[in-house]
């Protein structure tokens, strides 16, 4: 290999890496590649595995895409350019969790030796059952993580949950045992990943993502719920009308619903009257 590779930096990212020891052999880690590695830490802040994702020791299994963390991404990305056998420093740097100090960065330095690994068989190589086992898999972890306020990577999870359910083609020759839990699944992850927009405020994804779920399952009351807020949001009161009304038609009692439809009324009339008062200053009537 040429001495310029021996060191590289992520173009977009925060990221380092030198090689102390090539590896050898052409093939790399990939995605859910279980690799045994030695992850050593040089420099910077103790790294508890909460922050990183990972535990450090040597000898230690870690799969590529379950660290849920930005600092484990920052290990995958370095995994997926490895050799086995190759030896490396990567420094990488991540923001101060102390609240009074927010916009300060921390720099660290690892030393990671990538001894060997295993890679996953390629997704058009899995049968229907495995797909639909890691896309709950995925499922399962990205609501963990979106119930701790990870929801950044609660939102990816869901996507690759989504990725494997998509493989699952065509759905007319996805047999019936499999077939209302693959669809059920599809729905509750449209409206999951609707559920991680709302939090930044994306309100067209989650009307797209809502609209995805519903197609699937007309009275999916979350997905209704979620869409009629972003239609708030966008101000299309006459959606969000339609939408709080299609799921009270399916929970009567449900209270969350009945204040969203005293909001959504309440935003009806001010809408009005502010488009009245317009009118009004562009037409001012006149009395002789």
């Amino acid at each position: 290999m040429d001495e310029e590779f021996k060191f590289w930096k992520s173009p977009n990212r925060p990221l380092g890496k030198e090689i102390i020891k090539f590896g050898c052999g052409y093939v790399k880690p990939v995605d859910r590649s279980v690799c045994t590695v030695t992850l050593l830490q040089i420099e910077g802040p103790p790294l508890k595995s909460s922050i990183l994702g990972y535990v450090l020791g040597e000898n230690i299994e870690i799969q590529i895409g379950e660290g849920d963390t930005l600092a484990s991404d920052y290990i995958d990305e370095c995994l997926e350019s490895m050799k086995e056998n190759e030896i490396c420093e990567i420094t990488f740097e991540l923001p101060n969790s102390t609240p009074s100090t927010d916009n300060e960065m921390h720099k660290y330095k690892c030393n990671m030796q990538l001894h060997k690994f295993e890679s996953p068989p390629h997704t058009w190589k899995m049968n229907l059952e495995e797909k639909l086992s890691i896309a709950q898999h995925h499922r399962k972890k990205g609501t963990e993580l979106f119930n701790q306020g990870n929801i950044e990577f609660s939102f990816r999870r869901y996507s690759k949950s989504l990725k494997y359910l998509i493989c699952m083609y065509p759905e007319d020759e996805i047999p019936e045992n499999l077939l209302t839990e693959y669809l059920n699944l599809k729905s509750v992850v449209y409206a999951n990943m609707s559920a991680c927009q709302a939090k930044f405020n994306h309100h067209e994804f989650v009307v797209t993502n809502c609209t995805s779920a519903l197609s699937i399952e007309p009275n999916n009351l979350k997905a209704l719920y979620r869409r009629a807020q972003a239609f708030l949001s966008l101000k299309d009161f006459e959606q969000a009308l339609a939408d709080v009304n299609a799921a009270l038609n399916i929970e009567p009692d449900n209270r969350a619903l009945h204040k969203l439809m005293k909001e959504t009324k309440k935003k009806i009339k001010d809408s009005d009257n502010e488009m009245k008062e317009a009118m009004s200053k562009m037409f001012p009537s006149n009395h002789s």
